[in-house]
């Protein structure tokens, strides 16, 4: 097992809480997401989900970074808003719940909803699409 399931003191049902720090950045010429995460996305839905337990992945992210030359920086966004699409798009087939971390000023402004980073809005959009097609 990857996981010991913490019973909630509230009184309605057990649940389980998860975190995805890897990669915190994403580094710009990866060309593929850690299969570490799609095996353990497998193990949490068929240890919770299949068990009807709920499973929220708590925090994830990829921050865009400056880097030195253009065609990197291309790279780079291209390859954050893959790691976006590709979470939330084995999160939410397997029946897990993702939730993306965000800090002022990262991809909505508080004050007034307006959305800041498109490219990663665009990505969690197409993941979840993508995840309902099957």
């Amino acid at each position: 097992e990857i996981l010991t399931l913490k019973v909630s003191t509230f009184p309605l049902r057990p649940q389980e809480k998860s975190f995805l720090f890897f990669p915190f950045f994403l580094h710009y010429r990866q060309r593929s997401v850690p299969k570490w995460d799609d095996k353990n996305f497998e193990k949490m839905k068929m240890q919770f989900v299949d068990k009807g337990i709920p499973v929220i992945i708590g925090e994830f992210g990829a921050s865009r970074r400056k880097v030195s030359s253009p065609s990197d920086q291309t790279l780079h966004n291209a390859s954050v808003d893959a790691y976006y699409r590709y979470v939330v798009k084995s999160t939410v087939s397997k029946g897990l719940i993702p939730i993306c971390w965000d800090v002022p000023g990262w991809l909505f402004n508080r004050n007034t909803g307006a959305v800041l980073d498109r490219g990663i809005v665009n990505a969690i959009n197409q993941g979840y699409n993508d995840a309902s097609k099957k």
